[in-house]
């Protein structure tokens, strides 16, 4: 699943993966000589997934596995500008 970052925003801002499956999520920066990452984090607030914080233009992966249940994420950087929620079904 790719993810992008321009212009400060994510998009898509709400994906869907498949719950207990091994997801790769991939921050694919497309803002010039700007920094972003992507965490997402479960409802209590731990994060189970985090990008390095990396200028753009470029990507960076990670892999990971949920459980159902939805759950935010944000860059770390701009984390008021760029947040969305993934849901896994």
């Amino acid at each position: 699943m790719v993810i992008v970052a321009k212009d400060i925003k994510f998009a898509p801002t709400a994906p869907t993966v498949p719950a207990g499956a091994s997801v790769t999520l991939t921050l694919d920066n497309q803002d010039a000589t700007v920094s972003h990452d992507i965490e997402v984090f479960d409802a209590a607030g731990n994060v189970v997934a985090q990008t390095e914080i990396a200028v753009g233009p470029n990507t960076r992966s990670v892999t990971f596995t949920l459980a159902a249940g939805r759950y935010p994420f944000r860059c770390t950087v701009h984390p008021r500008e760029m947040t969305g929620v993934l849901t896994s079904q």
